[in-house]
């Protein structure tokens, strides 16, 4: 018969009682059905035949499974094939055979290609336009990860991950940056809100939401906004106390200079009286003078005395004969030296 291209493969859901599962992919004997129940943690278990299960039915196009225990609910069942990699049909050189012994073998080449492309299908493997070939995967190390080398040529085994004993807890790289620690348990996670260490600090929590984010950010720069023109304020009200400084400096010094020019008034007022009271001094030293020069005695060559009590009859004198002006000052005396006649004024 001819095999079609088809998937050797079929996944049950456990309800707690159904046993008995159809397949309907071609097998050649009941040892070709491989049954695995996948427990809800996703652990494999791979069940015995006999034992386990009964592989019942025609077997070219297919059969029935049937469980001596029903997969729990949350349970799976899966089956496969699982045809062994050998050829057991022996054409004898000359011999006859039979054309559906040719046939089995072909179907049964066809049946394992097809379990090799399911598996394949399964494998990680580079995209066809990828450039690397001969990639070998390391020797494994206990819990520890696998990674690209940093020349990217390879892999080789990378840090170790922790055992696990927390629900919901994050992975830490450790402080020697070797592998990972156990981190704080993450809170169920909420639409829209950020998460946030505890006050504790042994834990993470649901924080505020991106509203609320948004709103404090948007109230911080209204309260920036607010600083802002409270310092721009005050450096207003400081430039404005500085002016009210400045004006009462300069009418402090307008009444300085308004008393100054009293002062120098007063004292422009007194030199005055100082000089008036000068001057009238000296029209009394001046007086005197006269009244002393009034009464000097001129000896002249007749030998007679004359005394001149009114200096304005004293007009010119001929100082011709006059051998002597007795009590003339030493520094008037210079006038009349070399004169033949002078106004006697003129000596005070």
């Amino acid at each position: 018969m001819t095999v079609s291209a088809e998937t050797n493969k079929v996944i049950y859901d456990g309800d707690g009682a159904t046993v008995a599962f159809d397949f309907t992919f071609q097998i050649f004997q009941t040892a070709d059905i491989k049954a695995i129940l996948v427990s809800s943690a996703g652990v494999e278990t791979t069940l015995t035949e006999t034992t386990d299960y009964a592989v019942t039915g025609s077997l070219s196009s297919g059969g029935k499974v049937t469980l001596s225990i029903a997969p729990a609910i949350g349970e799976k069942l899966l089956i496969t094939i699982d045809i062994d990699l050998d050829q057991e049909t022996d054409l004898i050189y000359g011999g006859s055979y039979s054309s559906q012994a040719i046939e089995n073998m072909s179907d049964k080449l066809t049946k394992i290609a097809q379990q090799h492309d399911e598996a394949l299908g399964r494998a990680v493997k580079f995209k066809a336009s990828s450039s690397e070939e001969d990639v070998e995967f390391p020797e494994l190390t206990a819990a520890a990860v696998v990674k690209v080398k940093n020349s990217g040529d390879g892999l080789e085994m990378g840090p170790t991950l922790p055992a696990l004993s927390t629900e919901n807890s994050l992975l830490l790289v450790n402080a020697g940056k070797t592998g990972f620690d156990e981190g704080p348990p993450l809170a169920d996670l909420v639409a829209s809100k950020a998460i946030v260490v505890n006050s504790g600090g042994d834990s993470l929590v649901m924080g505020p939401s991106t509203n609320e984010i948004s709103n404090a950010q948007t109230y911080a720069e209204a309260a920036q906004a607010a600083k802002t023109a409270a310092e721009l304020a005050e450096t207003n009200a400081e430039a404005d106390a500085t002016q009210t400084a400045l004006d009462a400096t300069s009418t402090a010094a307008d009444v300085v200079l308004t008393h100054a020019d009293v002062v120098s008034s007063e004292t422009a007022k007194t030199a005055a009286e100082t000089a008036e009271t000068n001057t009238t001094a000296l029209k009394a030293d001046t007086q005197g003078i006269y009244n002393n020069i009034a009464t000097y005695l001129i000896k002249g060559p007749n030998a007679e005395l004359t005394s001149i009590t009114n200096p304005s009859d004293w007009g010119l004198l001929d100082v011709s004969a006059v051998f002597s002006l007795e009590r003339i000052p030493d520094y008037r005396y210079d006038l009349v030296q070399g004169s033949s006649s002078i106004d006697l004024g003129q000596i005070i």
